[in-house]
């Protein structure tokens, strides 16, 4: 400090550089301005608003969507039906020709003989073989005979039902013609003509006429209707 003084004692004090004052082009604000001014920027937030997260899941979809490739047209195929018939014949097959001889040969396997083993399998083959074959045929006898007696019972329906309507037109175009016929009918059992008169005009005039004629004069009683056609 002695040295800085003595140097301002003998060479003087050199004088401060002159100021430059640039020139104020600030605009005179009231004291209303600064106070609304001080408001907002207390009220309004320092940090910015935060952006709403972007859905990966959304993006994801947008992206598989534009690499996955338009869907072909579908052509309307049908699968060829399978008869249930077949599909239990190759099962009861497989079961009679590949599950017993195995099972046959395993379990005697285990007396350890070659030869039983062999001969053993081939007669269960042989066996297997016969018994399908006859059950194949009892199953197709027994199914042609079912079919008989359905078209036998079809055309028995269909012969009562003809002889049926054949009798009634009779009935209906001249119903006192079938007096002779009724005396015909009842002189085998030897009614004296003195009951037969009234009970021929009773069945004359009687609805049970039709079922009457079709059982006694053609033997045809009517058929069951508990009877599977």
């Amino acid at each position: 400090m002695s040295l800085v003084w003595v140097k301002n004692l003998f060479f003087g004090r050199p004088s401060p550089p002159p100021r430059t004052s640039s020139p104020s082009f600030r605009t005179p604000t009231s004291s209303k301005g600064r106070c609304a001014n001080s408001e907002n920027t207390e009220r309004s937030p320092l940090l910015p608003p935060p952006s709403p997260p972007t859905s990966t899941y959304s993006v994801s979809t947008d992206l598989e969507a534009a690499r996955s490739p338009s869907p072909a047209p579908s052509s309307d195929y049908t699968f060829p039906r399978i008869d249930a018939r077949l599909i239990s014949d190759a099962t009861i097959g497989l079961s009679d020709g590949l599950t017993v001889p195995f099972a046959l040969t395993a379990g005697l396997s285990a007396l350890g003989d070659t030869n039983v083993v062999i001969y053993g399998g081939l007669a269960e083959l042989v066996a297997g073989a016969i018994s399908m074959g006859l059950g194949g045929w009892l199953g197709a006898k027994s199914e042609l005979m079912g079919l008989g007696g359905w078209l036998g019972a079809k055309s028995e329906l269909a012969s009562y039902k003809a002889t049926e309507a054949e009798t009634a037109a009779r009935i209906a175009a001249a119903p006192a013609s079938l007096n002779d016929e009724l005396k015909a009918l009842f002189e085998p059992y030897d009614i004296p003509p003195s009951t037969l008169a009234p009970l021929t005009a009773h069945l004359l005039t009687s609805p049970s006429l039709l079922p009457f004629l079709m059982r006694i004069e053609h033997c045809l009683p009517p058929p069951s209707p508990h009877r599977a056609l």
